[in-house]
């Protein structure tokens, strides 16, 4: 099979300093199970901690690297059938090619997964099968046949691990029920800050300084490889943030940004801007009546996008960091003030003021700045927080507050406990 790339069926080097002990524990701790789903976003090590359990178990391992081409039935067996012989196993391909035309796509499947049985069964050792990133083969309604099938009739010892961005296309529940299945998903991905600690202890860096780093990337392992790269190279604090900065834009606009419609680019691009999207706030600040079902598959693709109770979103603060200031190159002065001053309107009609007037303070709109704070104001001081309602006041020009005896009287150290001036006063 010439046509055939035999590296994908290599095991990559691992990342030096990155062994994740906290995740091979729960990885090992069953061992029985015979699958291991490893669901994140990109750049979270998915990779990285598949390779790191294959050296530490020390089990051989039939290792493929998925990309777009291997949805095709065909190419998928070969390669299987490839990594199988790679592995010691017989030779299948010639049966491959015979069969080519002459059967249907069932047939292929129930032939290859028959041999392949029969051969486990014959050298009876345990070893691991790893399908790598197998969201770019997920949309082949065949492949996802065969993969099923591989994980319900998996022979004793046998484990599959299966690396993707998005979760699998078909159900686990009986699986689950049986306890076969082992999940690392999403959030369980993150670094800790004791992992981070482990990870930087080559570097100069402070404690102040990691912190500060881990929690701007979130715990993101890309992001944190990319701060200790800099962090080697010995450059000043203002170089390592423009590296971060520089390579971090690069690999979310190659990783995530690319591979979305342009549609859905838009889309992220505009809701960047709020602090809080929801399906609501997204289509009033857009106008896109599929709102919710972009986020719904946002989050369900781990595109950098997490959904939490009351279906609030969440974008990653790189992403929106990245998100943001691409929508403000593309867009002029006066498109940028509308946006912001559409988003104020949203917080302020549901009473979060203090997001309405920054929203209001970024499109340059002092006079609803100004109502934002009159809402505002009681309930800062009430929590006895004026420092924060000071700073705030002290953007609003003179005149703004001259001309508005509430906020003189807030400005002069005013209690909601006193007795409160009307809108009229």
């Amino acid at each position: 099979m010439s046509y055939l790339i035999e590296t994908k069926l290599v095991l990559p080097q691992e990342c030096q300093g990155i062994i994740r002990d906290r995740l091979l524990h729960k990885m090992e701790d069953y061992p029985g199970n015979r699958l291991v789903l490893i669901k994140a976003a990109a750049g979270y090590g998915k990779t990285s901690l598949s390779c790191s359990y294959v050296q530490r178990s020390g089990l051989p391992c039939l290792w493929y690297q998925l990309d777009n081409e291997d949805a095709v039935l065909e190419t998928f067996l070969g390669y299987l059938a490839r990594g199988w012989q790679r592995l010691g196993g017989q030779d299948y391909s010639s049966l491959i090619k015979k069969e080519a035309v002459e059967v249907s796509p069932e047939e292929k499947i129930n032939s290859f997964l028959g041999f392949l049985f029969k051969e486990i069964d014959n050298i009876s050792k345990k070893f691991l099968i790893i399908l790598d990133d197998y969201h770019l083969v997920q949309h082949s309604t065949l492949v996802n046949r065969l993969v099923q099938l591989l994980i319900s009739y998996l022979p004793q010892g046998v484990r599959l691990i299966i690396t993707s961005r998005t979760s699998l296309p078909f159900p686990l529940g009986t699986l689950r029920s049986r306890g076969w299945v082992t999940e690392i998903v999403g959030k369980e991905l993150a670094f800790t800050l004791e992992e981070a600690e482990d990870f930087f202890q080559e570097t100069s860096v402070s404690h102040k300084e990691l912190v500060q780093f881990w929690e701007k990337v979130g715990g993101w392992a890309a992001g944190l490889s990319l701060v200790r790269y800099a962090l080697l190279q010995e450059g000043t604090k203002e170089d390592i943030v423009s590296f971060i900065t520089s390579y971090t834009r690069e690999y979310l606009e190659q990783e995530v940004f690319n591979i979305i419609p342009p549609a859905l680019q838009d889309f992220l691009e505009i809701t960047s801007l709020l602090e809080y999207p929801d399906r609501e706030a997204c289509q009033a600040l857009t106008g896109d009546g599929d709102a919710g079902k972009h986020l719904e598959e946002l989050s369900r693709n781990q595109l950098f996008v997490k959904v939490s109770a009351g279906g609030i979103y969440h974008y990653h603060q790189m992403l929106r960091e990245y998100l943001l200031s691409r929508l403000q190159k593309r867009l002029t002065c006066e498109e940028w003030f509308e946006l912001h001053r559409l988003a104020g309107n949203i917080y302020y009609h549901r009473g979060m003021y203090s997001l309405a007037a920054n929203h209001f303070y970024q499109a340059n709109d002092l006079g609803s700045v100004r109502e934002s704070l009159l809402q505002l104001a009681p309930e800062l001081l009430g929590q006895g927080e004026h420092v924060r309602l000071k700073k705030w006041l002290d953007l609003l020009p003179g005149k703004l507050v001259h001309d508005t005896p509430r906020i003189l009287y807030y400005r002069a150290g005013g209690s909601p406990t006193r007795k409160k001036f009307t809108v009229s006063s």
